[in-house]
């Protein structure tokens, strides 16, 4: 005879073998080591087992909502697929950067963009659009979060490059720079095929970041202050303070 083990007020929870894997509704008694000792209701209800917290995935009364989830995020993976979505590419580089550059709480991964509403509103007003409207296959989580498509992140991403360029050229080049002298140092030779990988990306973000006007309104401002730091040495100079009007100048001068 079987002496059936009490449970000790564990939740009901779904638990799968994988993520492909059909759902199982389990009662959890305790845990033994890594693994939960759990109780099966369906299918085999009755049976003791163990299930590892990896495969415990979510409490039984939200199993349904979860299923929901699966379901919106399988159909907008497919769809981004039919879009010609291709991971890593430059084009899905240069939009990770440009949502790593945003300072917002807006995630970006293999071609889905996730954020709360609040943010995403907060967002779109920085770019000067409207409040984010519902497009599907985007869709709301059970929690709460929008999950966008690779179409979708690719038209706010672009937007947000025409409104704030600097935000996410300044982050380009100092990555640049500091990848550009880590190859340069003996057994920097390591960087060299990440450098290069990355680069087809950042030409992307800086077309989409109009560089070129860019660039010329950062020559115009440097211009304005070397202006200015002569202006301060002829100043020093009819004031007498040579000593220091020459500091400026070697400054000026030989960097």
């Amino acid at each position: 005879m079987t002496r059936r083990i009490p449970t000790i007020g564990g939740p009901c929870n779904a638990a799968s073998k994988s993520p492909d894997s059909p759902l199982q509704h389990i009662r959890l008694i305790e845990r033994v080591r890594a693994r939960w000792k759990a109780e099966w209701i369906d299918p085999n209800p009755g049976r003791i087992g163990y299930a590892t917290s990896k495969q415990i995935v979510v409490r039984w009364e939200e199993h349904e909502d979860f299923q929901r989830d699966k379901v919106s995020m399988a159909h907008l993976i497919e769809y981004n697929k039919s879009l010609g979505y291709i991971p890593d590419s430059p084009t899905d580089r240069a939009i990770q950067e440009i949502f790593d550059n945003t300072g917002d709480s807006i995630s970006y991964d293999n071609g889905v963009i996730s954020s709360s509403p609040e943010v995403l509103h907060r967002f779109t007003a920085r770019i000067g659009s409207d409040k984010y409207q519902l497009k599907s296959p985007a869709y709301m989580g059970r929690k709460g979060d929008l999950n966008l498509p690779f179409d979708q992140g690719l038209e706010l991403a672009r937007s947000f490059c025409k409104v704030e360029p600097l935000s996410v050229l300044t982050a380009v080049m100092a990555t640049e720079r500091r990848w550009s002298s880590e190859a340069s140092r003996p057994g920097g030779e390591y960087i060299i095929p990440l450098f290069n990988s990355y680069r087809a990306g950042w030409a992307i973000v800086r077309q989409w970041c109009h560089n070129d006007a860019f660039t010329a309104a950062r020559e115009k401002e440097i211009g304005t202050l070397v202006q200015l730091v002569w202006d301060a040495i002829y100043a020093l100079q009819k004031a007498g303070v040579d000593e220091e009007a020459a500091r400026l100048r070697h400054v000026l001068e030989h960097g």
